[in-house]
């Protein structure tokens, strides 16, 4: 059975973006309206039997997530399931929000601060018997390659910076709202034709006093600054942009 109601999406998205909400079986699903069709919604009411589909490509499979990408109305999307590991694991995340709610909440965030995220098209929640169980986060495909990849190719020097400083830029909005992304690993740092989009927002959080925001800020940059500890133009260059914006950049103790 499935029941529908709209949901208000706040100031924070833009017109187009408006969403709505329904339910089927066991699954909560929250969806935009743009990307709203009969293969879009069979989908989500499914996103398992999306994920088993022999034309789905999984990319990662493990205890934690399982992701794949599938084309839906001539384009990709790419799901990504957080599992749940055990009974006290589902406890607990009965009375948190889940990843994927997350990636959702601060994909619209993000994109009110003007950084390029990967576009969601929905999250979905498993709830039984009041508990919480599986999440799924839905999204566009973004076809880019990581920074990682691109950095340590033989680029310019002038390229090395350019780059570098776009994800500079990126954090210093972040630090504007408080903001850490919480797993700032290359991977996660994709570069496209419109510039740097980050991905993978299910640790990011918005931080309520100076100190925390401060505490998880450092550890973005450690973990970011990491991303270059083989290559020292690289990371002599990460530390030098960052620092002339007022980001810590010496080691950990």
């Amino acid at each position: 059975m499935e029941t529908q109601s709209q949901i208000p999406t706040g100031d924070l998205t833009l017109l187009s973006d408006s969403a709505s909400q329904f339910s089927s079986g066991h699954l909560h699903i929250h969806h935009y309206l743009r990307d709203d069709s009969p293969l879009i919604r069979h989908t989500l009411k499914n996103p398992d039997l999306a994920l088993s589909d022999p034309e789905c490509q999984i990319i990662k499979s493990d205890n934690t997530t399982t992701v794949g990408l599938i084309f839906r109305d001539s384009y990709k999307i790419a799901i990504k399931r957080y599992n749940t590991k055990n009974a006290w694991h589902r406890l607990r995340r009965t009375v948190r929000s889940s990843r994927a709610e997350n990636c959702w909440h601060f994909t619209r965030i993000l994109r009110s601060l003007d950084i390029s995220v990967a576009p969601a098209v929905a999250w979905i929640q498993e709830i039984q018997v009041g508990l919480k169980g599986r999440s799924w986060f839905v999204s566009e495909f973004v076809d880019g390659i990581s920074c990682l990849d691109h950095l340590k190719r033989d680029v310019p020097h002038a390229e090395i910076e350019k780059t570098l400083g776009e994800i500079v830029g990126i954090l210093c909005k972040l630090r504007h709202k408080h903001i850490s992304h919480g797993d700032l690993k290359a991977t996660n740092i994709l570069l496209s034709d419109q510039g740097p989009v980050l991905i993978d927002l299910d640790a990011m959080r918005q931080h309520k006093t100076e100190s925390t925001y401060q505490q998880a800020a450092r550890k973005d940059i450690n973990r970011f600054l990491r991303n270059w500890q083989d290559n020292p133009v690289l990371l002599a260059t990460a530390r030098q942009l960052l620092s002339a914006q007022g980001f810590p950049t010496d080691p950990p103790s």
